[in-house]
């Protein structure tokens, strides 16, 4: 059966100079052939850990084609999201959280 709509969000540890782990974040949606990608950095804070991240480029891409490329700076840039890391399954196939406005959130290793 052919994927029509999916979504993705992917997480790579960076080195890190502080205490708290950084990280860059991609999270993707793709309709068809049509994907829209949005990139930026994170970091884990606090002991119920708290991923804090900021999107600073968006792509539209045809298959691995760039389409359109935007970097966000300024205001935009700066607007902290965030999620409250709830729970992850033993083996990793699964990551729970709960976005800052009330969303849960269930991430499936693909």
């Amino acid at each position: 059966m052919l994927r029509v709509f999916s979504a993705n969000i992917e997480f790579q540890k960076e080195i890190s100079t502080n205490n708290s782990p950084k990280f860059s974040v991609i999270t993707s949606i793709r309709f068809g052939l049509l994907t829209i990608e949005f990139s930026g950095s994170g970091y884990l804070r606090g002991n119920q850990p708290l991923l804090a991240f900021f999107i600073n480029l968006i792509e539209l891409k045809l298959r691995s084609n760039i389409l359109l490329k935007r970097s966000l700076i300024g205001a935009k840039a700066k607007e902290e999201l965030f999620f409250n890391l709830i729970a992850l399954e033993n083996n990793g196939d699964w990551l729970s959280a709960r976005g800052q406005g009330g969303t849960l959130v269930l991430w499936l290793k693909g």
